[in-house]
Protein backbone atom coordinates (compact mmCIF):
# COMPACT_ATOMS: atom_id res chain seq x y z
CA UNK A 1 0.00 0.00 0.00
CA UNK A 2 1.17 3.62 -0.64
CA UNK A 3 1.71 5.64 2.30
CA UNK A 4 3.74 8.83 3.99
CA UNK A 5 6.61 7.43 6.15
CA UNK A 6 8.81 10.09 8.69
CA UNK A 7 12.58 9.03 8.66
CA UNK A 8 13.83 12.13 10.00
CA UNK A 9 13.83 15.96 9.79
CA UNK A 10 13.03 16.93 6.45
CA UNK A 11 13.24 13.22 5.36
CA UNK A 12 9.54 12.37 4.59
CA UNK A 13 8.65 9.82 1.81
CA UNK A 14 5.58 8.48 -0.34
CA UNK A 15 6.65 5.09 -0.52
CA UNK A 16 4.83 1.64 -1.19
CA UNK A 17 5.10 -0.31 2.20
CA UNK A 18 3.90 -3.74 3.34
CA UNK A 19 -0.23 -3.39 3.70
CA UNK A 20 -1.05 -2.61 7.38
CA UNK A 21 -1.77 -5.55 9.71
CA UNK A 22 -4.36 -7.54 10.14
CA UNK A 23 -5.88 -6.79 13.67
CA UNK A 24 -4.89 -8.73 16.46
CA UNK A 25 -6.90 -8.82 20.06
CA UNK A 26 -8.67 -5.51 20.45
CA UNK A 27 -8.15 -3.89 17.28
CA UNK A 28 -9.71 -2.80 14.17
CA UNK A 29 -8.27 -1.87 10.51
CA UNK A 30 -9.76 1.01 8.92
CA UNK A 31 -9.83 1.49 5.26
CA UNK A 32 -8.51 5.15 5.26
CA UNK A 33 -10.71 8.01 3.15
CA UNK A 34 -9.53 11.01 3.79
CA UNK A 35 -6.97 12.30 5.92
CA UNK A 36 -5.34 15.69 7.08
CA UNK A 37 -1.63 17.33 7.81
CA UNK A 38 -1.94 18.55 11.00
CA UNK A 39 0.91 21.34 12.25
CA UNK A 40 2.32 18.87 14.28
CA UNK A 41 2.76 17.07 11.30
CA UNK A 42 4.70 20.03 9.44
CA UNK A 43 6.90 20.11 12.81
CA UNK A 44 8.10 16.80 13.16
CA UNK A 45 8.90 17.22 9.34
CA UNK A 46 10.45 20.81 9.78
CA UNK A 47 12.09 20.13 13.55
CA UNK A 48 11.39 16.53 14.70
CA UNK A 49 11.83 14.76 16.31
CA UNK A 50 8.98 16.07 18.53
CA UNK A 51 7.08 12.91 19.76
CA UNK A 52 8.48 10.28 16.96
CA UNK A 53 10.48 7.54 18.94
CA UNK A 54 13.87 7.47 17.27
CA UNK A 55 16.72 6.35 19.36
CA UNK A 56 14.65 3.40 21.66
CA UNK A 57 11.37 2.42 20.73
CA UNK A 58 8.05 3.57 22.16
CA UNK A 59 7.53 2.09 25.60
CA UNK A 60 3.75 0.99 24.96
CA UNK A 61 3.47 0.17 20.85
CA UNK A 62 7.02 -0.56 20.84
CA UNK A 63 7.49 1.75 17.41
CA UNK A 64 10.17 3.93 16.53
CA UNK A 65 10.99 5.75 13.19
CA UNK A 66 10.48 5.22 10.43
CA UNK A 67 6.70 5.35 11.57
CA UNK A 68 3.62 6.29 8.92
CA UNK A 69 2.70 10.08 9.57
CA UNK A 70 -0.95 10.89 10.16
CA UNK A 71 -3.42 11.07 12.95
CA UNK A 72 -6.08 13.55 11.29
CA UNK A 73 -8.33 10.87 9.12
CA UNK A 74 -11.35 9.32 8.58
CA UNK A 75 -12.27 5.98 7.30
CA UNK A 76 -14.26 3.05 6.84
CA UNK A 77 -14.01 -0.53 8.88
CA UNK A 78 -12.35 -3.02 6.85
CA UNK A 79 -11.46 -5.89 9.32
CA UNK A 80 -12.66 -6.31 13.08
CA UNK A 81 -10.11 -8.34 15.46
CA UNK A 82 -11.44 -10.64 18.15
CA UNK A 83 -13.15 -9.17 20.96
CA UNK A 84 -14.36 -6.04 19.39
CA UNK A 85 -17.84 -5.07 20.26
CA UNK A 86 -17.97 -1.50 19.61
CA UNK A 87 -17.08 -0.86 15.72
CA UNK A 88 -18.66 -3.54 13.06
CA UNK A 89 -16.86 -3.32 9.65
CA UNK A 90 -18.68 -1.15 7.18
CA UNK A 91 -18.95 1.72 10.23
CA UNK A 92 -18.02 4.71 9.23
CA UNK A 93 -15.01 5.90 11.90
CA UNK A 94 -12.34 8.87 12.68
CA UNK A 95 -9.16 8.95 14.57
CA UNK A 96 -9.18 10.13 17.92
CA UNK A 97 -5.39 7.89 17.70
CA UNK A 98 -4.69 8.05 21.09
CA UNK A 99 -3.13 4.96 22.40
CA UNK A 100 -2.71 4.51 26.50
CA UNK A 101 -2.17 1.67 28.71
CA UNK A 102 -5.25 1.57 30.67
CA UNK A 103 -3.40 0.81 33.77
CA UNK A 104 -1.71 3.85 35.41
CA UNK A 105 -2.85 6.29 38.06
CA UNK A 106 -3.93 8.72 35.26
CA UNK A 107 -5.85 6.17 32.97
CA UNK A 108 -7.29 4.59 36.47
CA UNK A 109 -8.86 8.20 37.12
CA UNK A 110 -10.54 8.58 32.99
CA UNK A 111 -7.83 10.54 32.12
CA UNK A 112 -6.23 8.96 29.42
CA UNK A 113 -4.63 11.69 27.38
CA UNK A 114 -2.27 12.00 30.27
CA UNK A 115 -1.16 8.70 30.19
CA UNK A 116 2.16 7.75 31.64
CA UNK A 117 3.02 6.16 28.49
CA UNK A 118 0.58 7.77 26.29
CA UNK A 119 1.56 7.01 22.50
CA UNK A 120 -1.06 8.22 18.86
CA UNK A 121 -1.39 6.50 15.86
CA UNK A 122 0.96 8.51 13.84
CA UNK A 123 3.50 9.52 15.91
CA UNK A 124 4.68 6.65 17.78
CA UNK A 125 2.50 3.84 15.71
CA UNK A 126 1.68 3.88 12.08
CA UNK A 127 -0.55 6.14 11.25
CA UNK A 128 -3.19 7.40 8.77
CA UNK A 129 -1.50 9.10 5.60
CA UNK A 130 -1.87 5.58 4.01
CA UNK A 131 -4.32 3.49 2.93
CA UNK A 132 -5.02 1.37 5.46
CA UNK A 133 -4.51 1.79 9.66
CA UNK A 134 -4.67 -0.68 12.12
CA UNK A 135 -5.02 0.09 15.72
CA UNK A 136 -6.89 -0.26 19.01
CA UNK A 137 -10.54 -0.21 18.86
CA UNK A 138 -10.36 2.28 21.04
CA UNK A 139 -8.22 4.60 19.32
CA UNK A 140 -11.60 5.06 16.85
CA UNK A 141 -14.85 6.91 17.18
CA UNK A 142 -17.75 6.29 14.94
CA UNK A 143 -19.56 9.16 13.56
CA UNK A 144 -23.02 9.26 12.59
CA UNK A 145 -24.45 9.03 8.81
CA UNK A 146 -25.09 12.96 8.53
CA UNK A 147 -21.32 13.64 9.08
CA UNK A 148 -19.25 13.58 5.64
CA UNK A 149 -16.39 11.61 5.54
CA UNK A 150 -14.47 14.65 4.41
CA UNK A 151 -15.70 16.47 7.58
CA UNK A 152 -14.47 13.38 10.20
CA UNK A 153 -11.24 13.67 8.59
CA UNK A 154 -11.16 17.23 10.53
CA UNK A 155 -13.25 15.47 13.90
CA UNK A 156 -9.67 15.30 15.48
CA UNK A 157 -8.35 19.05 15.36
CA UNK A 158 -12.28 19.85 15.85
CA UNK A 159 -11.80 17.68 19.34
CA UNK A 160 -8.54 19.61 20.28
CA UNK A 161 -10.42 22.91 20.33
CA UNK A 162 -13.42 21.72 22.11
CA UNK A 163 -10.68 20.52 24.84
CA UNK A 164 -8.96 24.00 24.55
CA UNK A 165 -12.14 25.94 24.96
CA UNK A 166 -13.39 23.52 27.35
CA UNK A 167 -9.78 24.30 29.93
CA UNK A 168 -10.84 28.35 29.65
CA UNK A 169 -13.38 28.11 32.37
CA UNK A 170 -15.47 30.34 29.37
CA UNK A 171 -18.44 31.87 31.04
CA UNK A 172 -21.68 33.67 29.00
CA UNK A 173 -20.68 36.93 27.64
CA UNK A 174 -16.59 36.75 28.26
CA UNK A 175 -14.43 38.25 25.64
CA UNK A 176 -11.75 35.84 23.86
CA UNK A 177 -8.49 36.09 22.23
CA UNK A 178 -7.18 33.43 19.67
CA UNK A 179 -4.02 33.69 18.72
CA UNK A 180 -3.87 31.99 14.99
CA UNK A 181 -6.36 31.25 12.60
CA UNK A 182 -5.17 27.66 11.38
CA UNK A 183 -7.73 24.55 11.30
CA UNK A 184 -7.43 24.48 15.30
CA UNK A 185 -7.92 28.07 15.73
CA UNK A 186 -11.08 28.46 13.33
CA UNK A 187 -12.65 25.70 15.22
CA UNK A 188 -11.65 26.94 18.97
CA UNK A 189 -13.42 30.33 17.35
CA UNK A 190 -16.59 28.65 16.63
CA UNK A 191 -16.57 26.41 19.83
CA UNK A 192 -16.22 29.43 21.65
CA UNK A 193 -19.62 31.22 20.21
CA UNK A 194 -21.59 28.01 20.56
CA UNK A 195 -20.51 27.95 23.89
CA UNK A 196 -21.76 31.93 25.02
CA UNK A 197 -18.49 33.76 24.24
CA UNK A 198 -20.06 37.62 23.87
CA UNK A 199 -17.07 38.41 21.59
CA UNK A 200 -13.79 36.72 19.82
CA UNK A 201 -11.11 38.58 19.07
CA UNK A 202 -8.70 36.78 16.38
CA UNK A 203 -5.05 37.04 15.53
CA UNK A 204 -3.76 36.15 12.57
CA UNK A 205 -0.56 37.37 9.91
CA UNK A 206 -2.34 36.02 6.65
CA UNK A 207 -5.47 38.01 5.31
CA UNK A 208 -7.42 35.03 3.41
CA UNK A 209 -7.40 33.29 7.18
CA UNK A 210 -8.75 36.47 8.76
CA UNK A 211 -11.55 37.34 6.25
CA UNK A 212 -12.60 33.59 6.90
CA UNK A 213 -12.18 34.09 10.59
CA UNK A 214 -14.24 37.21 10.00
CA UNK A 215 -17.18 35.22 8.15
CA UNK A 216 -16.88 32.69 10.87
CA UNK A 217 -18.21 35.49 13.12
CA UNK A 218 -15.41 36.93 14.45
CA UNK A 219 -16.17 39.86 16.58
CA UNK A 220 -12.40 41.08 14.95
CA UNK A 221 -9.70 39.67 13.29
CA UNK A 222 -6.21 41.85 13.10
CA UNK A 223 -2.83 40.89 11.25
CA UNK A 224 -0.92 41.06 15.09
CA UNK A 225 -0.83 41.22 18.70
CA UNK A 226 0.53 44.96 18.25
CA UNK A 227 -2.84 46.03 16.05
CA UNK A 228 -4.87 45.71 19.61
CA UNK A 229 -4.74 48.78 21.94
CA UNK A 230 -2.57 48.15 24.77
CA UNK A 231 -6.10 48.87 27.07
CA UNK A 232 -8.00 46.41 26.09
CA UNK A 233 -8.37 42.93 28.45
CA UNK A 234 -9.71 39.33 27.28
CA UNK A 235 -11.46 37.35 30.25
CA UNK A 236 -9.16 34.56 28.61
CA UNK A 237 -7.32 33.08 25.75
CA UNK A 238 -6.35 30.34 23.54
CA UNK A 239 -2.95 30.15 22.27
CA UNK A 240 -2.73 28.39 19.07
CA UNK A 241 0.48 28.54 17.32
CA UNK A 242 2.94 27.71 19.82
CA UNK A 243 5.11 30.55 19.10
CA UNK A 244 6.82 31.95 22.22
CA UNK A 245 5.76 36.50 21.31
CA UNK A 246 2.03 35.09 20.73
CA UNK A 247 2.30 33.09 23.87
CA UNK A 248 3.81 36.38 25.97
CA UNK A 249 1.17 38.62 23.91
CA UNK A 250 -1.83 36.23 25.18
CA UNK A 251 -0.57 37.00 29.15
CA UNK A 252 -0.13 40.07 28.93
CA UNK A 253 -3.74 41.01 27.42
CA UNK A 254 -5.91 38.91 29.65
CA UNK A 255 -7.48 40.73 32.72
CA UNK A 256 -6.36 39.59 36.17
CA UNK A 257 -7.19 37.09 37.14
CA UNK A 258 -7.71 35.57 33.52
CA UNK A 259 -6.89 32.58 31.89
CA UNK A 260 -4.34 31.31 29.03
CA UNK A 261 -5.27 28.09 27.64
CA UNK A 262 -2.07 26.54 25.60
CA UNK A 263 -2.81 24.60 22.74
CA UNK A 264 -0.03 25.08 20.14
CA UNK A 265 2.81 22.73 20.28
CA UNK A 266 5.86 24.68 20.40
CA UNK A 267 9.44 24.35 18.92
CA UNK A 268 10.89 26.27 20.98
CA UNK A 269 11.36 27.86 24.86
CA UNK A 270 10.08 30.59 26.07
CA UNK A 271 10.85 33.66 28.66
CA UNK A 272 8.01 35.12 30.71
CA UNK A 273 7.08 37.76 33.25
CA UNK A 274 6.67 36.22 35.77
CA UNK A 275 6.17 39.20 38.18
CA UNK A 276 3.06 39.84 35.63
CA UNK A 277 1.40 36.50 36.09
CA UNK A 278 1.66 37.18 39.97
CA UNK A 279 0.60 40.87 40.32
CA UNK A 280 -2.33 39.94 38.00
CA UNK A 281 -3.49 36.37 39.45
CA UNK A 282 -3.11 35.33 35.64
CA UNK A 283 -3.06 31.58 35.04
CA UNK A 284 -1.45 29.49 32.28
CA UNK A 285 -2.82 26.06 31.44
CA UNK A 286 -1.90 23.42 29.12
CA UNK A 287 -4.45 21.47 26.94
CA UNK A 288 -3.53 18.38 25.57
CA UNK A 289 -4.95 16.77 22.47
CA UNK A 290 -8.72 15.47 24.00
CA UNK A 291 -10.93 13.09 25.61
CA UNK A 292 -13.02 10.30 23.49
CA UNK A 293 -15.84 10.05 25.69
CA UNK A 294 -15.93 14.27 26.16
CA UNK A 295 -14.01 16.59 24.19
CA UNK A 296 -14.20 14.31 20.35
CA UNK A 297 -18.34 12.96 21.31
CA UNK A 298 -18.98 17.22 21.57
CA UNK A 299 -16.74 17.92 18.32
CA UNK A 300 -18.91 14.65 16.53
CA UNK A 301 -21.79 16.21 18.27
CA UNK A 302 -21.12 19.46 16.55
CA UNK A 303 -20.83 17.95 13.29
CA UNK A 304 -23.55 16.58 13.19
CA UNK A 305 -25.67 18.99 14.32
CA UNK A 306 -24.30 21.53 11.88
CA UNK A 307 -23.16 23.62 14.97
CA UNK A 308 -19.57 24.12 12.94
CA UNK A 309 -18.90 25.13 9.42
CA UNK A 310 -16.04 22.32 7.96
CA UNK A 311 -16.38 23.39 3.96
CA UNK A 312 -14.55 26.32 4.73
CA UNK A 313 -11.59 24.95 6.11
CA UNK A 314 -10.92 22.77 3.60
CA UNK A 315 -8.76 23.98 1.03
CA UNK A 316 -6.90 21.95 -0.63
CA UNK A 317 -7.49 18.22 -1.48
CA UNK A 318 -4.37 16.18 -2.74
CA UNK A 319 -3.81 12.69 -3.88
CA UNK A 320 -1.76 10.68 -1.38
CA UNK A 321 1.35 10.08 -3.20
CA UNK A 322 1.71 14.03 -3.26
CA UNK A 323 1.57 14.81 0.13
CA UNK A 324 5.80 15.40 0.50
CA UNK A 325 4.65 18.42 -1.76
CA UNK A 326 1.78 18.87 0.49
CA UNK A 327 4.19 19.41 3.45
CA UNK A 328 6.26 21.92 1.31
CA UNK A 329 3.42 23.72 0.87
CA UNK A 330 2.50 24.12 4.18
CA UNK A 331 6.04 25.96 4.89
CA UNK A 332 5.13 29.30 3.38
CA UNK A 333 1.23 28.58 2.65
CA UNK A 334 -0.85 30.72 0.08
CA UNK A 335 -2.48 33.78 1.76
CA UNK A 336 -6.11 31.38 1.97
CA UNK A 337 -4.48 28.35 2.82
CA UNK A 338 -6.20 26.20 6.07
CA UNK A 339 -6.50 22.65 5.59
CA UNK A 340 -4.96 20.14 3.15
CA UNK A 341 -6.72 16.93 2.37
CA UNK A 342 -4.89 13.81 1.18
CA UNK A 343 -6.80 11.08 -0.29
CA UNK A 344 -5.48 7.48 -0.77
CA UNK A 345 -5.76 5.50 -3.89
CA UNK A 346 -5.99 8.34 -6.44
CA UNK A 347 -4.54 9.65 -9.16
CA UNK A 348 -6.52 12.18 -9.99
CA UNK A 349 -4.83 15.92 -9.82
CA UNK A 350 -4.62 18.40 -6.75
CA UNK A 351 -8.26 19.81 -6.25
CA UNK A 352 -8.57 23.31 -4.97
CA UNK A 353 -11.64 24.51 -3.45
CA UNK A 354 -13.24 27.71 -3.69
CA UNK A 355 -15.86 29.41 -1.43
CA UNK A 356 -16.11 26.67 0.78
CA UNK A 357 -17.22 24.46 -1.57
CA UNK A 358 -16.16 20.62 -2.44
CA UNK A 359 -15.47 20.44 -5.96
Amino acid sequence: MEAIVWHGRRDVRWEEVPESRVPGVGEVRVRVAFAGICGTDLEEYLDGPIYIPVDAPHSLTGRQAPLILGHEFSGVVDVVGEGVSTLAVGDHVAGDCLIYCQHCPECRSGRFNLCANLGALGQMADGGLAEFVTGPAYSFVKVPDPVPLDHAALAEPLAVAVRGVSRTNLEPGDGVLVTGAGTIGLFVLQVAQRRGAGSVTVVEPHRGRRELAERLGASVAVPSLKELSASERFDCAVECTGRPDAQRGAIALIRPKGRVVLVGIPTESTCLDTLMMINGEKEIVGSLSHLALDDFAAGVALMSQGDVQVDPLISRRYPLREGVRALEALQHPEDDLVKILLVPGTGEPVQRIKGGENS
